[in-house]
């Protein structure tokens, strides 16, 4: 059985759990028994697309977030590979490491607002005001 499966169930009965409902109430919402709801929490079945993608859209979560592909709840904004590669390798550094990090990330911040200024600066001295 793949991990994801595992993550499925854990996330969804905490979904659930934060809305204050019970596994009839979700069930009642699918139109299934709460017998087969609970067999998802319990990594016992696995829902089907629709079912993913309507509990997605229910708990306002994506379904990467679901299968546990990300930590990231917000369904509006999905990290891309690259983002998701820099979160994982945050969450491995030390204390100390993160706050270096957090140092290095002001300065290309600084340094990618001097390099705006420049770029607009060159740019306005090349118009021709006559």
């Amino acid at each position: 059985m793949p991990k994801y499966k595992s993550k499925l169930s854990v996330r969804l009965r905490k979904l659930r759990e934060e809305k204050n409902l019970l596994q009839k109430d979700i069930a009642n919402i699918l139109n299934i028994t709460t017998s087969a709801y609970g067999y998802y929490e319990q990594g016992k079945r696995e829902p089907d697309s629709h079912v993913i993608n309507f509990l997605a859209d229910y708990y306002e979560v994506s379904s990467d977030y679901l299968f546990g592909r990300t930590n990231n709840k917000n369904s509006d904004y999905i990290l891309n590979s690259i983002e998701n590669s820099i979160i994982t390798n945050i969450n491995n550094l030390s204390p100390e490491s993160k706050k270096e990090l957090e140092k290095y990330i002001q300065l290309l911040k600084y340094k990618d607002s001097m390099d705006k200024v420049k770029c607009e600066t060159s740019s306005a001295s090349g118009k021709n005001t006559s």
